[in-house]
């Protein structure tokens, strides 16, 4: 497994060896710890579009983003902070809920 430490938020990707091409990726974050609970799930659709898809234990949310043509894998800060964005945007819609 790869652990890429990211600098937003203090958190780490974990990727499996067969979860990462030029154009998909699929991983877990790790803070200092715990493994956090969620799968991010990222695909380019277009030369400068990717589909983010965050499956959560009870509910999935997700969004498009701009990237380059380089491989996902290169642009992972600013997909992790497009995953933390999601997850922010569901953990206040849950706290909403309970209200």
């Amino acid at each position: 497994m790869l652990e890429i430490p990211v600098e937003i938020e203090g958190v780490f990707v974990l990727i499996k060896k067969n979860q990462n091409n030029k154009d998909h990726i699929s991983f877990r974050l790790r803070d200092s710890k715990k493994i956090l609970p969620f799968f991010v799930s990222v695909t380019r659709k277009e030369k400068k579009k990717a589909f983010v898809y965050v499956q959560f234990p009870q509910e999935e949310a997700s969004t498009f983003m701009s990237c380059t043509n380089a491989p996902l894998i290169e642009q992972i800060s600013e997909i992790v902070e497009v995953v933390l964005d999601l997850v922010a945007i569901q953990e206040e819609k849950n706290k909403n809920q309970g209200d």
